[in-house]
């Protein structure tokens, strides 16, 4: 027995409005066109389906059972539609976002929880690196997104700004610059720092700062 989709959703659409003709117009289909489906779909099982009346048409016992088996199929076609519907959104699926030290432990958790609470079927897995290896991995399809500091060259990335993360200075109370509610850079140079690994755009970033002062 050879049934496609199509011919059950002509069926069950039958069914619904109580007639071919109302199944047909639901189905999007010419009246003859229509009775022709449901005449091979008879022939094709080996017992009538609808029992014709001047008024409509109601199901046989076999029609019953097509009916029953056909609707659980058809919602089933549909929650596929629906899925991967999403999925060409971009509403469903996996994404792999790095992040800097900064971003991880400062404002990034909060924006996230914000997102998949509106994005429920998006699974996030993210993964602390530096700003300039996070470039890197994005270039290298690793990651489809990653969270640095502007001070990276992003190469031919695109830099969307997501949060201000200002830099502070903390010194012990004793020292002069404690007194100082407003520090100038270049009042620091003298001053021995606690700086990032050599490595970190954000310390690339601070030295640069540092040459011209």
């Amino acid at each position: 027995m050879r049934l496609d989709l199509a011919d059950l959703r002509l069926f069950i659409a039958i069914v619904d409005t109580g007639s071919i003709t109302g199944g047909a117009a639901n189905a999007h289909l010419a009246l003859a066109s229509a009775s022709e489906r449901l005449r091979k779909m008879e022939a094709e099982i080996g017992v009538p389906l609808l029992h014709r009346h001047a008024r409509g048409v109601t199901m046989t016992e076999a029609g019953e059972v097509l009916a029953r088996h056909a609707r659980p199929l058809l919602a089933q076609q549909q929650r596929l539609r629906q899925a991967m519907h999403a999925f060409a959104c971009g509403q469903r699926g996996t994404l792999r976002l790095f992040a800097n030290t900064s971003a991880m432990s400062a404002f990034l958790p909060g924006k996230l929880a914000a997102w998949m609470a509106a994005h429920p079927a998006v699974q996030i897995e993210t993964e602390e690196r530096t700003s300039a290896d996070i470039v890197s991995c994005i270039l290298a399809g690793v990651a489809q997104a990653g969270v640095v500091s502007d001070a990276v060259d992003p190469g031919p990335l695109r830099l969307d700004p997501v949060a201000d993360d200002p830099l502070v200075l903390i010194v012990l109370p004793a020292r002069p610059l404690a007194e100082k509610e407003e520090v100038a850079f270049a009042a620091v140079l003298n001053e021995p720092l606690v700086a990032l690994y050599q490595t970190s755009a954000l310390q690339q970033h601070i030295e640069q700062h540092a040459a011209r002062s």
